[in-house]
């Protein structure tokens, strides 16, 4: 029997170091965020363009995406769902200057985060230079401790990679 209270010991243990210690720490952190990334895409500004606005094409260049569809605009802007087995996504196209920024709002269904991510795109000879800025919030404290060890711009990152594989770089 002397095993079984070690087991529950080592047990209680793990779940106070990988539950307990995220949630307290995250539960500390600011839930608002800011993330920036940037890279240089090996395309013209009008091919980049097309590639960042054409939402419902996108999980067939970014892994991390899943099938996002076109759904009913809101107030005239275009708005598109992307589902997956846990949440179901929101992007609302809330500002379009073509071909130089797209301003997109996204939330989950869930209400766990939400937030804007801006497109800016600027040529540099016959390539582009794609800034995207995410502002956005995150509400449970495990998400905002997971954002930490991470970073903020994880996800832009992966997106600028994915944008630079398309396109050949």
């Amino acid at each position: 029997m002397k095993w079984l209270k070690r087991i529950a010991i080592v047990v209680g243990i793990l779940a106070v170091i990988f539950i307990g210690v995220p949630l307290v720490v995250g539960s500390f952190m600011p839930r608002e965020h800011v993330g920036k990334g940037e890279a240089v895409i090996n395309a013209p500004i009008g091919e980049v363009w097309k590639t960042a606005s054409d939402y419902e094409a996108m999980p067939s260049w970014w892994r991390e995406r899943r099938a996002i569809k076109r759904i009913a605009d809101e107030d005239g802007r275009p708005r598109f769902e992307e589902k997956s087995d846990r949440m179901s996504l929101d992007y609302v196209f809330q500002e379009v200057q073509e071909p130089k920024r797209l301003v997109v709002a996204l939330k989950d269904s869930s209400g766990y985060f939400g937030g804007t991510w801006t497109y800016e795109l600027a040529p540099v000879d016959n390539k582009t230079r794609v800034t995207i800025t995410e502002q956005g919030w995150t509400n449970p404290a495990f998400f905002r401790f997971m954002m930490a060890v991470f970073g903020a711009d994880a996800t832009i990152k992966s997106c600028l990679a994915a944008m630079q594989k398309k396109h050949g770089g």
